[in-house]
């Protein structure tokens, strides 16, 4: 099994083999959503047609992402960019994305979530074309509710 250093630099989250050998950069903009998929964590990224499998720890990689990513539940982390709409039906939330996935917040989740949302939604435009460029919030981390 192959081991990955995940580095974070400004706007971009860098993997790399142990060995040194492959190496990938993602923009924070692009990566739609980060899920575990045992022993692997996958990460769906826009404008890459495959999926990238790291081994990695999903909670070693939501303490350094920006407050624009959300851990919904215990396997999945979410771009709230990529957010089209949340449906909450008998007190449960389903986040629907834009390239047609959907999620389940958990129960001891959904406070967060409505927290992180509002305060995205003063703090920074989610429909900002630039993105990571905007007011700098949307790439500070949130020191509350992870």
């Amino acid at each position: 099994m192959r081991k990955h250093n995940v580095s974070y630099n400004g706007s971009e989250m860098h993997i790399q083999n142990k060995n040194g050998s492959d190496y990938s950069s993602l923009k924070y903009y692009d990566i739609i959503t980060i899920i575990t998929d045992t022993p692997y964590v996958t990460i769906l990224a826009k404008g890459y047609e495959k999926k990238i499998y790291i081994n990695y720890s999903l909670s070693k990689i939501i303490e350094e992402l920006p407050s624009v990513f959300f851990l919904c539940n215990q396997s999945t982390i979410i771009n709230l960019y990529y957010l089209r709409l949340y449906e909450e039906k008998y007190s449960q939330y389903t986040l629907h994305l834009k390239n047609g996935q959907n999620f389940k917040v958990s129960r001891r989740r959904r406070n967060a979530f409505k927290d992180r949302l509002l305060h995205l939604k003063s703090n920074c435009s989610l429909d900002c074309e630039q993105k990571s460029l905007c007011n700098k919030i949307c790439l500070a981390k949130e020191k509350t509710a992870q």
